[in-house]
């Protein structure tokens, strides 16, 4: 069963998005924000991670940061809401990870993990 860490500052975001991984058959562990975030993705060790940019305690730039410092191999989504125009500038700045913009349908998100597991 692959592994799959959430981390989003926004409840709703975690309910839903586990839920529809865990009804879809991966192991799921979520944290509230970046701080929360590396911590349980230094516990769990995920297959991937999926990460809001934006967050109360932190930003998801700051957590793909110390992820990438330990393992640059780590497989990360980041979720966002920006235009396409806003896209080439974060991955440039955050190097090569997935992206997926919300708000969007259950088979997009599945769709994107799968890619990059």
């Amino acid at each position: 069963m692959k592994k799959i860490l959430i981390v989003n500052n926004k409840e709703e975001f975690l309910r839903f998005f586990s839920s529809l991984l865990i009804y879809n058959k991966f192991e799921v562990e979520t944290a509230s924000g970046g701080i929360a975030g590396f911590e349980n993705w230094n516990r769990f060790r995920p297959d991937l991670t999926l990460t809001a940019l934006m967050m109360a305690d932190g930003d998801g730039f700051d957590l793909i940061k110390k992820i990438r410092a330990i393992d640059k191999k780590a497989k990360i989504i980041f979720s966002h809401g920006y235009g396409p125009d806003d896209i080439g500038r974060f991955i440039k700045r955050i190097g090569n990870i997935g992206h997926l913009y919300v708000p969007c349908k259950p088979e997009e998100i599945l769709s994107i993990i799968q890619e990059h597991l």
